[in-house]
């Protein structure tokens, strides 16, 4: 196996025509990208495709790997739950993972042998992502956000990256997460300098095509801007920093969209990749 490519995603619900009711219009370019990311995924016909969300669980000193067979999740909680997906977990690459992350001293694993319900963080990218890639036809991997330091976080990213070349097939990582928090005073958490400064950082760092800048960012504006995603963005780096070691790149790296218009900030970003020795990029 190889990781093909990897992609930031923003995960708001009204993004899902059924629960945005028309509100998804304000944010045409993330659901410009949306589509591109799902006709990109679809594209390299991966065989396992990894989740990282930051509501799927969400620990300070650890990383949580989904646990169970199978899980299922819907959007009734946004009024859609007629919208529902679900998903059959690769347990053999969440085992080899576990232990990969155990070997190199890494706090990650399964907390329960119980599937948790798929999360919004999950079920949005997969409602784009199934327009043109039926669920049935991969397997998956969810994975939560968490507050250990960048360092290990890295070297999560690292695990990951090793587990993929090790195994047969093609796997395609999807790292959901929304931006700053705090960029509107109307909008629904209010207004902090941190929010547009830390958005700003980050489309840099995607067109710097040099993605373990995440791990660099401030801290302070980090959380002033009451980001959600960067804790995957820099397993992302990780892992990509990783796959080019072994000789499956170089990445390209491309901003899709960015905006915030209800005061949220939404990123979208592709890395393709594997084109080195024994993978093959997009195309």
């Amino acid at each position: 196996m190889v990781l093909k490519a990897a992609y930031i995603v923003a995960h708001p619900p009204l993004a899902v025509p059924e629960v945005g009711r028309g509100e998804e219009r304000g944010i045409a370019d993330t659901i410009g990208a949306y589509r591109e990311v799902a006709r990109r995924v679809a594209a390299h016909r991966p065989d396992t495709v990894l989740f990282i969300s930051p509501h799927t669980a969400y620990y300070g000193d650890w990383i949580y790997l989904a646990g169970g067979q199978r899980a299922h999740g819907s959007f009734a909680e946004f009024g859609a739950p007629g919208i529902s997906f679900s998903l059959q977990y690769d347990t053999g690459f969440r085992d080899a993972l576990d232990g990969a992350a155990a070997s190199a001293g890494v706090r990650a694993g399964c907390v329960t042998d119980k599937a948790r319900e798929l999360d919004h963080g999950v079920l949005v990218p997969l409602y784009f992502i199934a327009q043109e890639l039926p669920p049935s036809s991969y397997r998956a991997l969810c994975i939560g956000g968490s507050g250990l330091p960048a360092e290990e976080l890295l070297a999560f990213g690292r695990c990951l990256a090793r587990v993929a070349a090790e195994r047969e097939g093609a796997a395609v990582l999807v790292v959901s997460g929304d931006l700053s928090h705090k960029l509107k005073a109307d909008g629904p958490y209010g207004f902090d300098p941190a929010g547009p400064l830390f958005d700003a950082a980050f489309g840099e760092v995607v067109r710097s095509g040099k993605p373990l800048g995440f791990a660099g960012l401030d801290p302070k504006t980090c959380r002033d801007a009451a980001e959600c995603g960067l804790s995957g963005f820099i397993m992302l780096a990780g892992a990509l920093d990783e796959t080019e070691r072994l000789g499956k790149g170089p990445f390209s790296s491309e901003l899709l969209s960015l905006e915030g218009p209800f005061g949220v900030g939404y990123g979208m970003a592709a890395f393709e990749g594997g084109q080195g020795e024994g993978g093959q990029g997009y195309v």
